[in-house]
């Protein structure tokens, strides 16, 4: 007679080690019930974490799989009777929420220099109250004067009118220039967020123009907002 197979199909299989499977191969050859529940961290552990299971109203202490952890952290745990349990990866992981690259060679915003929206870069994604994200933007533009500020303006729910969420600077540039920038956002509710750029020249007396693509370049126009992390594991200084 030959032993079941350990049953893992349902189990996400990124956040699967071989540690997890050995543990579920030993309780499936045991005959033991498990489960695979979300749960919070309660404080901070290296080894041995108190979590709270959804629906639970007592903590109880669970050996992580994942590396230390801090206090409210969403995560798996496999919950193996009498008292095993088990933290093998988080609720949500890092990944792609949303983006655009521009590959159009022509202008998309062309000779400004009041605060103009910059379209094609909006974004919007649904976030989760916790977790840390990614804004970046990257632009290839034109100058007509090289002394000239500039700055790139990140606003949420309206173009050009919205809150500024975020805003960088580059004072001169080449006649043709790319600029890269990135912010971290920390979402305190879940909701739709929708991200708007804009050009706006803070110095000087010349425009800008934004191309899609740089000729003859790799370079590209792009933008997009990714999740980095569950915000409690960002150490504060």
């Amino acid at each position: 007679m030959t032993s079941p197979e350990p049953v893992v199909s349902s189990m996400p299989m990124d956040l699967v080690s071989a540690e997890v499977l050995s543990i579920v191969a030993n309780a499936q050859r045991l005959g033991l019930t498990w489960e695979l529940l979300p749960a919070t961290v309660q404080g901070p552990g290296t080894r041995s974490v108190p979590i709270r299971y959804d629906g639970d109203t007592v903590p109880v202490t669970a050996i992580s799989l994942v590396g230390p952890l801090v206090s409210g952290v969403r995560v798996y745990a496999m919950r193996i009777p009498p008292s095993g349990n088990f933290i093998i990866g988080f609720v949500t992981m890092p990944g792609f929420v949303d983006g655009v690259n521009v590959t159009t060679s022509g202008a998309i915003v062309a000779t400004v220099s009041a605060e103009t929206d910059i379209s094609q870069l909006a974004l919007s994604g649904t976030v989760k109250a916790g977790y840390a994200y990614l804004i970046a933007v990257q632009i290839v533009n034109t100058v007509t004067t090289t002394t000239d500020d500039w700055n790139m303006n990140v606003r949420r729910d309206t173009a050009v009118t919205g809150p500024v969420l975020a805003r960088a600077q580059w004072s001169g540039d080449d006649v043709v220039g790319t600029h890269y920038f990135t912010w971290p956002f920390v979402a305190t509710v879940d909701e739709t967020l929708s991200l708007f750029f804009s050009v706006v020249r803070g110095a000087g007396g010349g425009t800008i123009s934004v191309f899609g693509a740089e000729v003859g370049s790799i370079n590209r126009t792009m933008s997009f907002l990714a999740l980095s992390a569950p915000s409690s594991l960002w150490r504060t200084t």
